[in-house]
């Protein structure tokens, strides 16, 4: 079936519903998440995941084996750039060609790099030039990527099984992320780089068979000229915009006149900026401070197990009628136990506090991720979910930025009820928003 279809509507393209309530149906591929197509994309989903942390382990070996700490440093941030820079792009493209097929391109492009990089490993040449090279390219296919997954996901499943769905999805990423790192030190010792390199290549082929055999509905392609406002209804469609930049201001305007979808966006955006720089600086701080060997790994550790267990949550009892409610809920739990983190004085408690924030933080991401996929219009999905990305990211560097910042200023116990207050703003917005605080997911 085609990717994409180009139908333009005389009175305009069908309006997705409001915010929080129900819209024109989608078309979709599967019935249920436990279909095999959609499993069977879960788990090479999952499988590329165990190939990117395995190279991962594998690079940052090499890198700190051949040059300083303050070279692989820099190699591992600046290389991250293309990722960032490319995504209002990669959203424009993917909405132009469709999401199934940027995928299967990007997947295959990565493995032909991954697939040289262990040509290159094979025969002794590996340098810093080389691991820039390769990064370089496969951080900017990940801004194709990570947009067009984001807008494929709707478009095969039911609506109402889009939250499960989602969660098994992240389930298998996390999952694979996790694996990646004793899998990678495994490689290494048998084959080294090269053996590494090849098998996150055989991991992206893998993902690129498996979305080639994914059904996707195609999507109309009339685009509204103007953002609908809530309550009010688009003002009519034409032919989408020819050029990238002409897509992408549109898409930037779709958000801005959708103010719910904004509004949502922004929420996200904050609680992600109040949890990345405890989550990532501030585990670091708190284990010095309580000077334990099990340290900065526990306190990760946990993090990630509590997250995994939202989506094992989510998988089993997803919260469709409530969603909303959760947020709210949710987002306030994380304020709560960010403020507690200054003032716990000993290890244990803080374990189990970072459980309860990974835990949190899943739970409330999955909601708030479906809630996008489902408000965006199909033709705008992958731009929109591309500012979503772009902000996700954009909160990592910051928040590690402002978390410094502020310890210097008043020390970590008032940093960390700053960070609280902040998600407690989040939590506010979300209950002023009557189709956030309201919104439903069924």
């Amino acid at each position: 079936m085609a990717e994409a279809e180009t139908l333009v509507r005389k009175d305009g393209p069908e309006p997705p519903g409001r915010p929080g309530q129900p819209g024109q149906p989608e078309p979709h591929a599967y019935g249920s998440p436990f279909s095999p197509g959609y499993l069977g994309f879960v788990a090479a989903n999952g499988f590329s995941a165990v190939g990117n942390s395995a190279w991962f382990v594998a690079l940052t070996v090499v890198l700190t084996e051949t040059a300083s700490p303050t070279v692989t440093g820099a190699v591992l941030a600046l290389c991250s750039l293309p990722a960032l820079l490319g995504l209002l792009i990669g959203g424009a493209v993917v909405d132009r060609t469709g999401p199934r097929r940027v995928m299967v391109v990007a997947d295959l492009l990565r493995c032909a790099v991954q697939a040289a990089a262990a040509v290159v490993a094979w025969l002794g040449h590996l340098s810093v030039p080389v691991f820039v090279a390769v990064l370089l390219l496969t951080n900017l296919m990940d801004a194709f990527f990570m947009p067009a997954s984001g807008a494929l996901r709707p478009r095969l499943l039911p609506r109402e099984h889009l939250l499960r769905g989602n969660s098994l999805f992240l389930l298998g990423a996390r999952g694979g992320q996790a694996l990646g790192g004793p899998v990678g030190a495994l490689l290494m010792g048998v084959g080294g780089a090269a053996l590494v390199a090849g098998f996150d290549a055989v991991s992206f082929a893998v993902s690129a068979v498996a979305v080639l055999l994914l059904r996707a509905p195609a999507v109309r392609q009339a685009v509204p000229t103007a953002a609908p406002s809530p309550g009010k209804a688009e003002d009519g469609g034409g032919p989408p915009p020819e050029g990238l930049p002409a897509r992408i201001r549109e898409g930037l305007r779709y958000i801005r006149g959708h103010r719910d979808l904004f509004w949502l966006i922004v929420l996200i955006g904050l609680s992600e900026l109040a949890s990345m720089g405890p989550v990532n600086v501030g585990l670091v701080l708190l284990a010095d401070r309580y000077g334990t060997p099990l340290g900065v790994g526990a306190l990760l550790t946990a993090f990630t197990l509590g997250a995994v267990a939202s989506f094992l949550i989510s998988t089993a009892w997803p919260t469709r009628r409530r969603s909303g409610g959760m947020v709210v809920v949710g987002v306030t739990g994380q304020g709560l136990l960010l403020a507690v983190l200054g003032l716990i004085g000993s290890f244990g408690p803080a374990v189990a506090v970072y459980f309860g924030l990974g835990m949190l933080s899943g739970l409330v991401g999955n909601v708030l991720g479906s809630l996008v996929q489902r408000w965006a219009a199909p033709e705008v999905r992958g731009r929109v979910m591309s500012v979503l990305n772009m902000t996700a990211f954009t909160a990592v560097p910051v928040g590690n930025l402002m978390l410094g910042v502020l310890v210097n200023a008043v020390g970590l116990p008032a940093t960390m009820l700053l960070h609280g207050a902040l998600a407690g703003l989040a939590a506010l917005i979300a209950a002023l928003r009557p189709a956030i605080g309201k919104a439903r997911l069924d």
